[in-house]
């Protein structure tokens, strides 16, 4: 039984006056007092009645102002019990319910549909909010999210939800209307991207938008398992968004179960790669660079091999962008690094070694000394160490590359370009930096047989190399017919499966024996 502050009050008064009344009915011991005390003047009588009634009234009037403030603070208790709680569904940047409040409503949502009543949850996300508020201010992105929040909000109606994370992610739940949810919520992915691609605010301030759209309904989830429906919808909304967010600006995905599958997979490598890498399981592969000239061997690329004990092998494609992400492709180049030049050093011949390395790291003196120090205390000589850079990273970097090139040049080691012709190199930056190779992307050998100008442009690359008295090295040639040609436009180094693919350690000694034998049959054949 639960008892009010008043009525907890009114019984403890009423039991003090039921034990002052007994102890009066039995023993007379107030009365007895009140003779005793007025016995030599009966007036005082008056006096103590006065007095009684009195104390009386001010201990009322006491209890009536305690109570008010009990009141009070009871009721500000209340309203900070009650604003701490919805602090905990309510974005604090735009208002509107947060993730936490979304799926208390997504839930309740799905256990009151019936029949073959659907449910739609958008994702927008906004890749440039950090930008904004890095350049014009946190002032002016909160701003833009409270805009963004406001058109959002316009263009549902209840029983449609929308919801917000940081002013960086939205969610929009959608209801089935008649049959018409697909066209409901196609319109309306239509219209946000017409209309969100810039917001204007005050002042006439106009902010370009970044925005990616996923998309999951729950037609793919467990129809007995209400209670994990809003966590399985938001986490397919989420899948869908990043996939948006890979594709670029203004794409929209709608979620399909391989992405899950592929989420799973990455989680699998990304808990693994750093272990992988501290225990060497991810090993160094070596594929030939051959002279097209007469067939031997001028070095190889040192490339990144791993095989999962779970998944098998990974291409470098998957765990080298998991690497770069996560911090760990520095530590996984040097790693790389020490492994083949411990590996190579006593094979023979005047070979080069030739590792990709990001402009991100080069600029990172730590890992630049690490990578001089490496190679000194392998004992492979530095003279004999190329270094790829991308065509494309080096542009974006190219004005903070000079100094690490520099180090790297002043240790006799070379430096080459990589997939030359896919990004936006111009004359200056291979004048003022000093490369020493231009390597040709394989998307162009491969179609300069049967595309007049992917043969163009090879064509241009190896005579800008020879006018600069720079070597080209053409990747991916799959055919002889592409090796001929190339070496007949004086392509000088070609690498691809028509040579070799990429070699474990232990087998590129061998390479290299049978390679010589091959070079020197047709010597032997005409000196005899």
């Amino acid at each position: 039984m639960k008892f009010s502050g008043g009525k907890v009050e009114l019984a403890a008064v009423a039991s003090i006056c039921v034990l002052l009344l007994s102890a009066e009915a039995r023993f007379g011991a107030f009365s007895a007092a009140a003779a005793l005390l007025f016995a030599g003047s009966p007036a005082g009588r008056s006096y103590v009645v006065a007095g009684g009634v009195a104390l009386w009234l001010g201990m009322a009037l006491y209890s009536l102002r305690r109570r008010r403030e009990l009141s009070r603070e009871i009721e500000a208790h209340r309203k900070l019990q009650s604003e701490f709680e919805a602090s905990l569904v309510t974005d604090k940047m735009t208002g509107l319910p947060n993730r936490s409040g979304l799926e208390f409503y997504l839930n309740a949502a799905a256990a009151a549909l019936a029949g073959d009543q659907e449910l739609a949850l958008i994702g927008i996300a906004f890749s440039n909010l950090k930008t904004i508020a890095n350049v014009q201010g946190f002032e002016t992105a909160e701003a833009m999210a409270t805009e963004v929040a406001n058109r959002l909000a316009a263009r549902v109606r209840l029983p449609d939800l929308v919801a917000g994370v940081n002013g960086e992610l939205y969610y929009i739940l959608l209801h089935d209307e008649r049959g018409t949810l697909a066209e409901r919520t196609a319109a309306l992915i239509d219209s946000l991207i017409a209309t969100l691609r810039s917001v204007e605010l005050r002042g006439g301030l106009k902010l370009p938008l970044a925005l990616h759209v996923g998309v999951a309904d729950r037609s793919l989830c467990p129809r007995n398992a209400t209670s994990t429906i809003a966590a399985q919808m938001l986490r397919r909304c989420d899948l869908a968004v990043h996939e948006a967010a890979q594709r670029g600006a203004g794409s929209v995905v709608v979620f399909d179960e391989t992405m899950e599958k592929s989420i799973d997979r990455r989680g699998v490598i990304e808990a693994s790669l750093d272990e992988a890498i501290r225990q060497g399981r991810i090993e160094p592969y070596f594929q030939p660079l051959i002279e097209l000239s007469d067939g031997s061997i001028a070095g190889f690329e040192v490339l990144a091999r791993w095989r999962h004990p779970v998944l098998g092998p990974v291409p470098p494609a998957v765990f080298i962008p998991i690497a770069t992400e996560s911090g760990r492709l520095e530590e996984l180049t040097l790693s790389i690094l020490d492994r083949a030049c411990r590996a190579a050093k006593d094979w023979p011949g005047d070979f080069r070694l030739a590792f990709n390395v990001s402009p991100k790291s080069l600029n990172n003196d730590r890992f630049l000394q690490d990578f001089v120090d490496i190679v000194k205390k392998t004992a492979f000589p530095a003279a004999r160490v190329e270094v790829e850079i991308t065509e494309d990273a080096f542009v974006h970097d190219a004005g903070n590359l000079s100094g690490p090139i520099a180090t790297l040049k002043s240790q006799g080691m070379s430096l080459a370009i990589d997939d030359f012709g896919t990004g936006y190199a111009s004359l200056r930056h291979l004048r003022i930096l000093p490369f020493d190779k231009i390597k040709i992307d394989h998307s162009f050998v491969a179609d300069m047989m049967r595309n007049p100008e992917s043969r163009m442009i090879v064509e241009a690359i190896v005579g800008l190399g020879r006018s600069m008295g720079l070597t080209t090295v053409a990747e991916g040639i799959e055919s002889a017919e592409q090796r001929d040609a190339l070496r007949r436009l004086g392509c000088r180094i070609g690498q691809g499966y028509v040579f070799a693919e990429a070699l474990p350690a232990e087998k590129a000694p061998a390479f290299m024996r049978a390679q010589r034998r091959a070079v020197a049959a047709p010597r032997l054949a005409l000196a005899s």
